[in-house]
């Protein structure tokens, strides 16, 4: 997982394109993902905005397989939170359509002691599988897998330099760059981390188990935790000997430029873009 915030040095046409413009093409896709409540625009934003796209940047099959995880995790936990917790049974006037009961109303006359607890604490409503509640699950799971992949597919196409360069010229202050770039580059450090913790206590013959689930996470955590803190004290004194924000002023050894296929794919994504908004209004 930790590949999905990386780049990656491929020959492709979004590699190729100004990081500017696919800024541009990600702040549409997410505008489009808060504005579109009909899940046919949804479907429509991720087959024209992200799809095309994800084939443009040629990405590797591996990365294809761990966006395809991702949006299934996200879908699965947006079905059972949504679909078994859905916010219109337990409204007053609510009339959800019920699939089938979980903790059903007349529980307590089955189950006296435990069956009162359980409807005291979902105020006397129980739990069921609601037909809405599996509909909105799927409307927000796209939605958050629409703006992971185009970010994903944003990270995997531009340099994280280049992503500094392009937002600096939409006059974003660099300290709050160079944190977003930071964190950006560590994160799949402290993944592999993790990965290479659980690895090793693995081969040292600790099983991992519900009774020491406990104790496995703080091994891992603790030795990530204090690896993180050393990590930022080295960049820390780094930034202190480089004299960093003495000057409000920077350059920069790269420019930007926009050439004609930049303004073709800006052009072609605020179409699609107005084409998707409108098509529903």
């Amino acid at each position: 997982m930790r590949e999905l915030l990386q780049y990656q040095n491929v020959n492709s046409l979004l590699h190729s394109l100004d990081p500017r413009s696919k800024l541009v093409w990600l702040l549409l896709v997410i505008i489009l993902s808060v504005l579109c409540n009909n899940m046919i625009q949804l479907v429509l934003t991720f087959l024209l905005l992200v799809i095309p796209f994800v084939i443009l940047s040629r990405v590797p099959f591996s990365r294809v397989k761990s966006y395809i995880t991702v949006a299934a995790v996200i879908l699965l936990t947006c079905l059972l939170t949504q679909g078994f917790f859905y916010y219109e049974l337990y409204q007053e006037n609510g009339n959800p359509t019920i699939i089938f009961w979980i903790i059903p109303p007349d529980i307590d006359k089955y189950v006296p002691a435990l069956g009162s607890f359980l409807l005291w604490i979902t105020a006397g409503k129980g739990i069921a599988l609601c037909l809405e509640g599996l509909y909105l699950g799927v409307n927000v799971a796209l939605r958050m897998v629409i703006v992971i992949i185009a970010s994903g597919i944003l990270i995997f196409s531009t340099k994280p330099g280049d992503i500094i360069l392009a937002l600096s010229k939409f006059k974003i202050p660099y300290p709050v760059l160079f944190t977003f770039t930071t964190a950006l580059r560590f994160m799949p450090t402290v993944l592999e981390e993790l990965s290479m913790t659980y690895t090793n206590l693995k081969l040292r013959g600790f099983k991992l188990g519900i009774r020491n689930f406990a104790k496995f996470a703080y091994l891992v955590l603790s030795s990530t935790i204090f690896n993180s803190i050393r990590r930022a004290n080295s960049l820390a004194l780094a930034l202190e000997v480089k004299c960093f924000g003495a000057s409000s002023k920077r350059t920069f050894r790269k420019s930007l430029r926009f050439e004609a296929k930049d303004c073709v794919f800006m052009v072609t994504c605020i179409f699609l873009f107005s084409l998707i908004l409108l098509s529903f209004w």
